[in-house]
Parts: C-alpha cells; sequence; structure tokens
C-alpha cells in the first residue's frame, strides 16, 4: 500500500524517510521547528515587553490588509490559517507510515520430537 499512496517518491526517497521516522528525536525536532510559531510567538517572556501582534493570529488581523477587512473575510483568514496548520501537522503524521515494521520470527517446534 505504501508504494500506492506515495506513488510521487522514488525509491531513495522512500528509504531516507524511514530513516528519518525512525529517528524520533528528529522527527520530533523537526516538528517543533515547523509548529514554532504556532507555539512561541507572542509568547511572553521576562525582561522583554509585552506585544500582542507578536501572536501570529494578532498581528495578521491588525496588519493594514485585514485591519479594515469585514468580518466574514477576517474569520476566512482565521480559517484558512487553521487549515494550514492543520494540512502541515497531518503531513508530519503522515510520514508515521514510513515507519518500518520488525517482523518477528515465530520458532515452531516440533512437538513430535
Amino acid at each position: 500500500m505504501l508504494k500506492e499512496e506515495f506513488y510521487y517518491l522514488n525509491e531513495a526517497e522512500k528509504t531516507l524517510i524511514e530513516g528519518f521516522v525512525a529517528n524520533r528525536p528528529m522527527l520530533e525536532a523537526v516538528k517543533k521547528v515547523l509548529l514554532s510559531g504556532i507555539y512561541n510567538d507572542g509568547v511572553m517572556k521576562p525582561g522583554e515587553k509585552a506585544d500582542p501582534l507578536k501572536n501570529f493570529i494578532l498581528g495578521r488581523m491588525s496588519s493594514p490588509l485585514m485591519a479594515n477587512a469585514p468580518m466574514l473575510e477576517k474569520g476566512l483568514e482565521v480559517s484558512g490559517i487553521i487549515h494550514g496548520i492543520s494540512m502541515i501537522d497531518s503531513g508530519i503524521n503522515e510520514l508515521e507510515k514510513f515507519k518500518k515494521v520488525e517482523k518477528q520470527v515465530i520458532e515452531k517446534k516440533n512437538k513430535a520430537r
């Protein structure tokens, strides 16, 4: 099934992804980098002034393009941002399909012996 689902990857690319997924700390680190803006933008830190516009949603809604936009347009913009974040997370989760499953060899004993 993996071959059909990821038809756009060649065997070398699939092997590289298998190695990447096998390295759990690396996978989690990359996920943190890709999603860091969601978690870290606008988070207050000791010694820094509070700036709500650092938050990605508040900053986007305060931009000149969105400041005077109707509420429906703002809602669609937020919905698009949420969908984009969801797509990134879904893509990361798709990588799990490359995780190698170890085959267990069950030793059968001959009861007649």
